[in-house]
């Protein structure tokens, strides 16, 4: 699992264009399997993640699971929730 995630990792970091936003951030770009990466840092409490309709980062976010072992269907994914409830990112976790 540690070679899976590493790669996932890399996919993340070679999305970085090198660019920085207006906040200092690094700019990626298609992240692909660096999506989990993503993912793991948000569910940790590492990551964050700015909502540009209010030009604020979201105080929190939920990580909500549905079927993520697809024992109950041919998909599962990972929701990311934002305060007030509000789904705003798909990410699959597995395919039937």
């Amino acid at each position: 699992m540690r070679l899976v995630r590493f790669h996932q990792a890399q996919e993340l970091i070679a999305a970085v264009s090198g660019g920085k936003n207006s906040l200092g951030c690094d700019v990626a770009g298609n992240i692909g399997g660096g999506v989990y990466a993503m993912l793991a840092l948000i569910r940790e409490g590492k990551g964050r993640v700015w909502k540009s309709a209010t030009n604020a980062f979201l105080p929190s976010v939920i990580v909500s699971a549905h079927n993520i072992d697809c024992s109950r269907g041919p998909a599962g994914h990972y929701t990311l929730v934002e305060p007030g409830g509000k789904a705003f990112f798909l990410i699959p976790a597995c395919v039937v």
